[in-house]
């Protein structure tokens, strides 16, 4: 099957635009003429790739020297190459701080992590499988036997066990100066409301030394009357989606 060419006429009026949700070129670039010029400002950019063990970069003679095939020598030659990595493992399961310490021994003193929350903090759902053991344990019965869960469906004690275990767990990377971001990868209807950026404030503040990223780009300012389409709402009063 092949695709269709790319109509660069098309492009450029906009016609290829999904309308309801982005304004199109002219309205950006209109919006950007009505902002104030930027301030010049120096600052280190720093260059790195979603994980270090994808498949697409381990297979053979593609990244990694022939031999460098453990987790360890995977990180200590990717660490020589590059100065940051997002870590996207810890969204499928929750880390450890054994974990996190072993990052930090194998990567030099300057190197940053971007660590990917879990699931569970961001409204996604997550394999009941993967999660400690000691947390599975807790599970109410009818959740025990799902093969995957939301974090609104946990009770308040589990929720908040798995925001303390995922915290923790960054100690090591935090002390070594070595934690970047924390990535809250929001779904798909996460979307611009009132209510979805008090979960995100609350969540960005938590703890305050943590730098908060959104996965999911905001196209539209917010809209206190917009609603969320489809998916699972975030509970109320806890703070946290």
């Amino acid at each position: 099957m092949t695709s269709a060419p790319l109509d660069l006429t098309r492009v450029l009026a906009g016609d290829d635009l999904d309308r309801a949700h982005d304004p199109g070129h002219a309205a950006a670039g209109a919006r950007a003429r009505s902002l104030p010029p930027a301030a010049p400002a120096r600052g280190r950019v720093r260059v790195g790739t979603a994980s270090w063990t994808d498949p697409t970069i381990v297979a053979d003679g593609v990244f990694y020297p022939a031999g460098v095939t453990t987790p360890e020598g995977r990180l200590r030659h990717y660490a020589s190459c590059f100065p940051l990595v997002e870590v996207d493992a810890t969204y499928y399961a929750l880390p450890t701080r054994r974990m996190a310490a072993l990052w930090s021994e194998r990567t030099p003193p300057d190197f940053l992590f971007d660590v990917k929350a879990h699931a569970l903090m961001t409204g996604q759902p997550s394999e009941s499988a993967r999660l400690p053991k000691a947390l599975r344990e807790q599970l109410p019965p009818a959740l025990a036997r799902r093969t995957r869960i939301y974090g609104h469906e946990l009770p308040a004690e589990l929720y908040d066990l798995v925001w303390e275990t995922f915290l923790d767990a960054l100690v090591p990377l935090r002390a070594a100066g070595k934690l970047g971001a924390v990535l809250m990868q929001y779904p798909r209807w996460f979307m611009p409301s009132r209510a979805a950026a008090d979960v995100w404030l609350d969540n960005s503040g938590t703890p305050e030394e943590l730098l908060a990223a959104v996965g999911r780009l905001w196209r539209e300012r917010l809209d206190p009357g917009s609603a969320a389409p489809g998916g699972p709402s975030f509970p109320g009063g806890r703070g946290r989606p």
